[in-house]
């Protein structure tokens, strides 16, 4: 089936006024959207409420000036087509890919194109529709729904994991917020300013989101199909007050290559906005000459409140391990354990399990973690920290001591990422010696005419599988 490739219109000449010129948006282009406009009771007063903060504005505004600016060069990306009274996505994201961030970012290629509407895919086929300011916020709000049941919806009580769907933005268009905030990082936006950005930003996704859940199915989403606005009612007093925050909370500056891009209220509302979990992260580096790594923007950023002007210098202190007693088996002494082989022991120290590899070991000990949601790749972490110290690491059928001969070499090939490897072949019986697994990946491609993935090269090796029906790998003494 051959999909339409995405359409990006534009909303033309202002007409009557700046709400106009944005609806224009729509109406002007009717024939390109995936359907019929509809227009609620709620949607008719947050578009009436739109136009009353516009006209509230002082003719010498600076927001007002922009507006004027930015609106009538409003677009909208359509990432989608209808055939056969169905929607079908240009391009998707299947959210159990490790690289799914540079996946979403190649959807959202376009500067502030960060607003609109987006749909999950379940693997049956089942469908939720909804509708945000910031899809990459979103997404991860919607990830740790599906994780904690935090005010779960029908979809995130569904019988599907999160890595299970598919996802999709559908109609993408301006976070006029956040570029306000980029052109003018020094204007200290009021209560009412901010409210008028994000309203205007909200606008065309609640508009575009009850038009489709009134023209297909969304068994996702439940028997409620009403979309809220947040802004339906204006008081122009607001444009004389300052934004309002909890007593305890403080602006936030995010700073990317010295311009700031946003602005946030409160240190619990950035970390969603940066894609971190952690306060100690933010707290370590406010205000500090030093960035850190953001998810959600994919690049390193810098955090300051917004009047600090003398930036800290000092050496950032990390987590350090805590210091753990040396693990000792009764009447076995760690040197006597054979060489690069894991040794799994009870609460009482009792052997219960022996394997190749840590890898190998807690895949065994978490046979359910697809199910149960369990990291896999945390696991080995544990593991690898708990080796030969006492220390209880959880797993899905209990909690086990590890151990190893201290002598084992083969984990300092793991932490060199250097696998000195011989490659057998069975039909001739044939030895090759490699020092790299680089090179047995060279050495395979001349052979075999397709490059062989050094995941799939590791697992022959630490189970001593046939590779091919042919090659057999081994560590090199």
């Amino acid at each position: 089936m051959i999909v339409q490739a995405a359409k990006i219109i534009g909303s033309g000449l202002a007409t009557i006024g700046l709400t106009n010129t944005l609806l224009s948006l729509l109406i002007n282009n009717k024939d390109l959207l995936l359907s019929d406009i509809t227009y609620t009771d709620i949607t008719r007063k947050a578009i009436l409420t739109v136009e009353k903060m516009i006209f509230s504005l002082p003719n010498n505004s600076l927001l007002l000036n922009f507006l004027n600016e930015e609106v009538p060069k409003s677009i909208l990306k359509i990432n989608g087509v209808v055939i056969s009274n169905n929607i079908e996505i240009n391009d998707f994201v299947n959210l159990n890919l490790q690289n799914r961030n540079k996946e979403i970012e190649k959807i959202l290629n376009i500067d502030f194109l960060t607003v609109g509407v987006y749909m999950f895919i379940a693997p049956d086929t089942q469908r939720y529709l909804g509708s945000c300011i910031n899809f990459n916020i979103r997404l991860i709000e919607h990830k740790d729904q599906f994780k904690y049941k935090r005010r779960p919806t029908v979809l995130h009580l569904y019988k599907y994991q999160f890595t299970q769907y598919k996802w999709s933005p559908i109609y993408l268009t301006l976070n006029y917020y956040n570029v306000f905030k980029y052109r003018y990082p020094h204007h200290l936006l009021s209560r009412g300013e901010t409210d008028i950005l994000m309203a205007i930003t909200q606008l065309l996704p609640r508009i575009l989101e009850q038009s489709l859940l009134n023209h297909f199915v969304f068994n996702l989403n439940g028997n409620n199909k009403l979309v809220r606005f947040l802004y339906t009612d204006w008081d122009s007093k607001n444009l004389s007050l300052p934004v309002v925050k909890d007593k305890m909370s403080k602006s936030v500056n995010i700073i990317i290559e010295g311009k700031v891009v946003r602005t946030v209220d409160s240190i619990q509302k950035l970390l969603p906005v940066l894609g971190i979990r952690s306060r100690r992260t933010i707290m370590n580096y406010m205000n500090h000459i030093r960035g850190f790594y953001s998810p959600t923007y994919n690049e390193f950023v810098n955090i300051r409140y917004p009047h600090v002007k003398n930036l800290l210098n000092h050496e950032i202190i990390f987590r350090r391990n805590k210091e753990l007693l040396e693990l000792v088996i009764p009447n076995t002494p760690l040197s006597s354990l054979d060489i690069n082989s894991l040794y799994v022991y009870n609460e009482n120290l009792s052997l219960v399990y022996r394997y190749k590899s840590i890898r190998e070991a807690v895949r065994f000990l978490n046979p359910n973690y697809n199910k149960l949601g369990i990291n896999l790749r945390g696991r080995e972490i544990a593991v690898s920290r708990a080796k030969n110290k006492i220390k209880l690491v959880f797993n899905e059928i209990g909690s086990f001591y590890f151990a190893e001969n201290p002598n084992s070499d083969k984990w300092k090939g793991y932490q060199l990422g250097k696998y000195s490897l011989i490659l057998r072949d069975i039909t001739t019986n044939i030895d090759k010696s490699f020092n790299s697994m680089k090179l047995v990946q060279k050495y395979l491609l001349q052979l075999l005419g397709k490059k062989s993935d050094s995941i799939t090269i590791i697992g022959h090796l630490n189970n001593g599988t046939v590779y091919r029906k042919k090659y057999l790998f081994n560590y090199r003494k």
